[in-house]
């Protein structure tokens, strides 16, 4: 982590309530520029959540969040944001130019209103994630691994400084993560990320850094996760933790056969 950049999101003491549970509790984070961040955790830990705390769709119970030293509900449109792919509705008719031009709205624009320039600076974010060839194409008829892409897209049509990642490889053809870690590489050169997984293995293998988080984070300021703290999170014995480039292996639970 940076010492002389000032940083772009900050955590104090965050905790969150909702329907008198606790989801998050005393979150302290500060991420900076050109940070790449993995963040994993159990189902129902609270990532999600998290991420919706930095663009300001939920808010602190308790504590202070900046984003961009403002409050994330002013500050959001420097973000870019791509969510759970399982989460959206793609069955309407709409061609993969159109989404990415979506992505508009975040830096101001009115819907349906598009200059020229919005259409050429679509393209170029098209070119950027390899899918400009497809801008004519409707979205129902691409893969998990194109659809992704066209939603990266779409996030950089905000021109972020942050961006977010729910889980991209979730449900997505397999051919498609080792293009897409790479492209996540070269984006990083320009702007911060951070990228919730499941994928821890491959996940060590990428990030500058991990978070752990269930309800709790713990911040690991490496890509290397102690067993410690994964039997501490995930509530379930670990052998190994692979750190760099292999994977995890995880202890059988005690049954009865």
């Amino acid at each position: 982590m940076s010492s002389v950049s000032e940083a772009i999101v900050s955590l104090k003491g965050v905790t969150l309530k909702k329907f008198g549970s606790i989801i998050l509790e005393d979150i302290n984070l500060e991420i900076f520029p050109h940070d790449y961040v993995g963040i994993i955790g159990p189902n129902g830990g609270g990532k999600t959540t998290l991420l919706r705390l930095f663009l300001g769709l939920d808010t602190p119970t308790r504590g202070d969040i900046a984003l961009f030293s403002q409050n994330p509900k002013i500050s959001r449109g420097k973000v870019g944001y791509v969510p759970q792919l399982r989460n959206l509705e793609v069955n309407f008719p709409v061609t993969v130019i159109e989404v990415v031009m979506m992505g508009h709205l975040a830096r101001g624009g009115k819907f349906g209103y598009f200059k020229k320039q919005d259409r050429k600076f679509a393209e170029k974010c098209l070119a950027q994630v390899g899918m400009v060839e497809f801008w004519r194409r409707q979205v129902q008829g691409l893969s998990g691994g194109e659809m992704q892409r066209v939603f990266i897209a779409r996030a950089l049509m905000a021109e972020p400084s942050l961006l977010l990642l729910d889980e991209p490889t979730a449900n997505v053809d397999s051919p498609f993560g080792e293009t897409f870690y790479q492209l996540l590489s070269e984006l990083n050169k320009n702007m911060a990320i951070i990228l919730v997984s499941h994928d821890i293995g491959v996940l060590a293998s990428q990030v500058k850094t991990i978070a752990c988080l269930n309800k709790k984070l713990h911040y690991h300021n490496s890509p290397e996760i102690s067993v410690e703290a994964m039997e501490q999170i995930y509530g379930c014995p670990v052998d190994l933790i692979a750190h760099g480039h292999t994977h995890r292996v995880l202890n059988h639970h005690h049954e009865e056969k």
